[in-house]
């Protein structure tokens, strides 16, 4: 027998802070302290459930579109790159860095099957927008009840 679940609302929301809550935790524990993983510090992002997709907003300030690449392969989101190094003046002394340079890769999984053929991604204003359809099979679907 087959159930249609429908999932709260903030399911997803959920889904994600717990997911990055847990990262958190392991990174602790394994040495990569707060702000020193730099495959999650380089990509702050904001998730907006939009009924239909999904939209990724990432902060990619100083990051050039030929340095990133968006890889969607199953239910897995990935966004990876590199930012340039800063090139100090000759004559200045680097005091303190919170800046990271160098290659960055960050995977998401999505609790649901994607439309790969409509997924978008663009950058605006120091910002990369990734969106990301749910596919017909995970929209919810009303189904006729039918009287005998």
């Amino acid at each position: 027998m087959l159930f249609n679940v429908t999932y709260p609302k903030r399911s997803l929301e959920n889904y994600f802070t717990l997911k990055d809550s847990v990262n958190r935790l392991f990174d602790t524990f394994l040495g990569n302290g707060p702000g020193l993983n730099f495959s999650n510090s380089i990509l702050k992002y904001n998730l907006y459930d939009q009924g239909n997709e999904l939209l990724f907003t990432f902060e990619v300030p100083g990051i050039l579109k030929d340095n990133v690449k968006v890889t969607v392969l199953g239910n897995n989101l990935t966004i990876s790159g590199e930012r340039p190094a800063f090139e100090l003046p000759s004559d200045a002394r680097l005091i303190k860095n919170e800046r990271f340079s160098g290659s960055f890769s960050r995977t998401f999984r999505i609790p649901f099957e994607i439309d790969q053929s409509k997924v978008n991604a663009e950058f605006q204003n120091g910002l990369l927008n990734i969106r990301l359809p749910k596919s017909e099979k995970a929209k919810p679907k009303e189904i006729s009840i039918k009287v005998k």
